[in-house]
């Protein structure tokens, strides 16, 4: 007796086996024009066995709940300037950037996750925001590569250690109570001074910023903190120049950002940086924050 398939008879089922050659097509449309939000996932997975999450770094965080002012200098110098971003030269824009973000324990939620949040929505493409996926790959990095309890109550865990840790081309420290903890914690201290000079884009996040200085890299530098922190920071760290006032503070390779909120300013323009003003201001416009167009400072040289 002959059997006979339920399956391969169905006229649907043959029907879309004929048609399968437009189904990456059908996906390119519904990731165009599909707004649901629901059935989006399942036609890409349709294309793809193994699909690339929009971040895969960002997957493996494991977080568990348990007026400003145009800037200008008193004395009416140059030494710094605000006004709209300029980039130099123009940046490669297929090249993926590795960004890390320091965590310890009592670091502050905002600090650490606002940049966090701020890569993972970057997008080259905006047309295919849906289809596409950040060029930034993120890593959490802890110095035992232990999951810490944050100051608001999360426990986060990294994905690797400072021995574990890959090159970077962008390390954010970030602050909160936690710093002032660790400000002389000589294996933190040694991990940011031996990243120092290998990254592009060296950054700090509100009182993160005492921890750039404790590993000696703010020397001679222009930067800023948390305003509740700005004369701590000038009394502790005489040989910065430190700036109130402004959101970030960027000085060659190094930026340092105001207090909790500042630093998606600052991480905005580190996508500026590495991406181009274009897809700064996408993001900025899909996360929903103002881009920044002024009250920041970039020191000249």
């Amino acid at each position: 007796m002959r059997y006979h398939s339920p399956i391969k008879e169905n006229p649907f089922v043959l029907s879309l086996s004929k048609h399968a050659f437009f189904l990456p097509g059908i996906i390119e449309f519904a990731a165009r024009n599909v707004r649901s939000y629901t059935i989006l996932p399942y036609l890409l997975r349709l294309n793809q066995p193994h699909p690339p999450l929009a971040s895969p770094t960002r997957a493996r965080h494991n977080i568990i709940p348990s007026k400003g002012r145009p800037y200008g200098p008193a004395d009416g110098s140059k030494q710094s300037t605000a006004g709209p971003f300029t980039l130099k030269k123009k940046r490669t824009m297929n090249k993926r950037l590795r960004a890390g973000i320091l965590i310890f324990d009592n670091v502050d939620d905002l600090d650490f996750t606002g940049p966090l949040e701020v890569f993972n929505q970057v997008r080259l493409d905006e047309e295919r925001r849906f289809a596409g996926r950040t060029p930034v790959d993120i890593l959490l990095i802890a110095h035992d590569g232990e999951p810490v309890k944050t100051f608001g109550g999360m426990l986060a865990a990294p994905d690797c250690s400072f021995d574990e840790c890959p090159p970077l081309d962008v390390l954010v420290v970030p602050g909160g109570m936690g710093e002032r903890l660790e400000n002389h914690n000589p294996v933190i201290l040694r991990f940011i001074r031996s990243r120092a000079d290998e990254v592009k884009t060296l950054a700090s996040v509100c009182t993160g910023a005492f921890l750039l200085a404790g590993a000696g890299v703010l020397d001679g530098r222009t930067a800023t903190t948390h305003s509740a922190s700005i004369d701590r920071l000038r009394d502790s760290f005489p040989g910065v120049k430190v700036e109130e006032g402004v959101r970030f503070v960027e000085d060659g390779r190094i930026i340092t950002s105001a207090g909790i909120s500042s630093g998606i300013d600052m991480s905005l323009r580190i996508v500026a940086i590495h991406f181009g003003g274009d897809v700064a201001r996408a993001t900025a416009r899909w996360i929903e924050h103002p881009f920044p167009e002024d009250n920041y400072c970039i020191v000249p040289g």
